[in-house]
């Protein structure tokens, strides 16, 4: 780096307090995990278990920054050898498995939510295939650039670069390679690791996407049945009935699967046994939609069949005796009713969105500026303010997770 003394100082010891607290941040997570045994038993807390542990072993590395890199480096504070540089490269590696993780939880959504897969047959089926892929991408990668000595003081701690810096890398010129060690890492960094990241970060935010678009489905469906269902009953028996056997079928799908995204999220109140509801009950909490609407046949029939009567008994027709006491609504009115309508419709599938872009937002935030920063230096720029939040936001990830984990909590402290 060709940046001043004062500047590499403060390159070196940033990454020693967000390593820090990444890593206290992933230990937690760690604990949440393996102390309830109900939790262990689940997919969703083993896969974010090995996403907590990758983050835990690279947070560590992250925080020693310079100190692995070899003693005669120009970086401030390098105390280290080859070996020891080597080695902390090798676990910041493994760290290819914290967004391939972060992609496995997305599809455990999704095949829960859209598909309706249970837990079951998930862990059956796909949870192994998951643990296996991940850990197979991240250790065969780290042992590659191990055994092609690939792993060496990367400006900020020790990763995939060449060695010694500047070197001349045979694909650059076509000609052989003056590097002592690590001949075309750059080839290596985007190969083994910014592609499959960014691979990770795009699928993610698809399969986000398509939980969100499967539960405002079925909000539309809930909200089509109970429009459905309240037309029925405001019209005379002789108008037909509908089959409660078919319409608690539906219902209750629609309700289970809203209920399962939310409950991913642990965005959905927590049933008491004080206060323990019916599935009518439960399914109105969850969508927002009113019970009432479904009020008894007999009892819509009859206040229609009286009210019917008594007009005619007067001798006038329902429109006459019946004024239109309403006021038009202005078009400002109807746009924010409809508003309002679908505000109350989609209330769950916001709640899901949200939770959504904030596991999105820690990709970006964490990745975004050390991609660039490569980027910049692979074109021959160094930039100190892209080099400074590289060192904040790479480190901080475990730290990042924990919060996007915990939010459901703060949401149902807040909530109360």
């Amino acid at each position: 780096m060709t940046f001043s003394d004062h500047q590499n100082k403060v390159l070196s010891i940033i990454p020693h307090f967000t390593g820090t607290i990444s890593f206290l941040a992933s230990s937690w997570i760690i604990y949440e995990c393996i102390s309830d045994r109900k939790k262990w038993r689940k997919t969703y807390h083993r896969l974010l278990f090995g996403m907590a542990f990758v983050d835990t072993l690279s947070s560590l590395c992250f925080a020693l920054s310079t100190w692995p890199i070899p003693a005669d480096s120009p970086q401030y504070a390098t105390l280290g050898t080859v070996a020891t540089c080597t080695a902390q490269g090798f676990f910041l590696q493994l760290n290819i498995a914290s967004p391939l993780y972060n992609f496995c939880l997305s599809l455990f959504y999704v095949c829960l939510v859209k598909y309706n897969m249970s837990e079951d047959r998930i862990r059956i089926s796909l949870e192994p295939w998951m643990h296996g892929t991940v850990i197979t991408i991240a250790l065969g990668t780290a042992v590659v650039c191990l055994s092609l000595e690939m792993l060496n003081d990367s400006s900020l701690w020790c990763w995939i670069n060449a060695a010694p810096a500047g070197c001349s890398q045979s694909f650059e010129s076509g000609q052989p390679s003056d590097c002592v060690r690590g001949d075309n890492a750059e080839l290596f960094r985007w190969t083994f690791f910014y592609g499959p990241l960014w691979a990770a970060i795009a699928g993610t935010m698809t399969t986000m996407f398509m939980l969100w678009r499967t539960v405002r489905k079925q909000e539309d469906e809930a909200a089509k049945w109970c429009d459905r269902f309240k037309d029925v009953s405001d019209m005379p028996s002789s108008a037909g009935t509908i089959n409660s056997s078919s319409k608690g079928t539906s219902r209750n799908t629609i309700h289970q699967s809203v209920k399962q995204a939310l409950g991913l999220f642990a965005l959905s109140k927590k049933s008491t046994s004080a206060n323990a509801q019916s599935q009518e009950t439960a399914y109105t909490n969850t969508t927002g939609i009113n019970s009432n609407v479904g009020q008894s046949q007999e009892t819509a029939n009859a206040n229609a069949n009286g009210v019917s009567g008594t007009i005619s008994n007067v001798g006038f027709s329902s429109a006459s005796t019946v004024p239109n006491t309403k006021k038009p609504m202005n078009r400002k009115s109807m746009l924010q009713k409809r508003a309002e309508h679908s505000s109350r419709r989609h209330r769950k599938s916001t709640l899901v969105k949200h939770q959504a872009f904030r596991y999105v937002a820690v990709f970006w935030i964490t990745w975004l500026p050390g991609s660039l920063n490569r980027l910049l230096e692979l074109a021959g720029y160094e930039v100190f303010g892209i080099f400074v939040a590289h060192a904040i936001f790479v480190p901080l990830q475990g730290f990042l997770n924990l919060l996007v984990y915990k939010y459901p909590v703060y949401y149902q402290w807040r909530r109360k």
